[in-house]
């Protein structure tokens, strides 16, 4: 999830979420349920505030053993689904499958995406200060460079595509500061 704006507001709100999160009995939900759930819980808390503080987010339920995974997005920037035996990169949830921000509308629903995966495949989740960061010339990394980076790096292990990114992104950006917190999680499929 990403909270929106910075400093300490965004870090009590990210603690209030977090907690929300925490709260929440998964057992017979599915992604899209979840998100819904949280989506009421954090507008109970964030009242008359919402929606001028809102937070988006992602919620992907991996099933090992079929290698499946259902994922619902509430507004977030879409996870890459990168694949090593085809070399290819692309978003793992349709545009068309992402629902509104957290705390934008008092009840959303969200729809659900299943993807079947390959062995060796990596699902890649991040915030947009991954790809929001600027260079010199006031140009914006964005998410086709992100993920024509993928594409060229589809045979590499999380740990070291991960790091990847931000050697590139740091590169890019020069000595510019990052605008904006990163967080990326990789899962790969064996």
């Amino acid at each position: 999830s990403d909270v929106s704006g910075h400093g300490i507001r965004a870090a009590l709100v990210t603690s209030i979420l977090k907690t929300l999160f925490d709260h929440i009995n998964f057992k017979g939900k599915n992604a899209a349920e979840i998100l819904s759930d949280l989506n009421v819980r954090f507008g109970n808390i964030m009242g008359t505030l919402s929606p001028y503080i809102y937070a988006t987010a992602f919620v992907m339920i991996v099933n090992g053993e079929k290698r499946k995974i259902s994922i619902a997005s509430a507004g977030h920037v879409c996870p890459f689904l990168i694949s090593k035996y085809n070399m290819n990169c692309g978003k793992a949830i349709p545009l068309e499958k992402v629902g509104p921000a957290l705390g934008f509308f008092p009840r959303s629903n969200y729809p659900q995406h299943e993807c079947k995966l390959a062995k060796g495949d990596i699902v890649l989740g991040f915030t947009d200060g991954v790809f929001e960061v600027v260079n010199e010339k006031m140009e914006t990394y964005g998410l086709d460079r992100l993920q024509n980076l993928l594409e060229q790096n589809t045979r590499l292990i999380p740990r070291d595509l991960i790091e990847k990114i931000l050697r590139d992104t740091d590169k890019f950006r020069q000595n510019r500061k990052r605008p904006d917190d990163v967080c990326m999680v990789a899962t790969e499929v064996h």
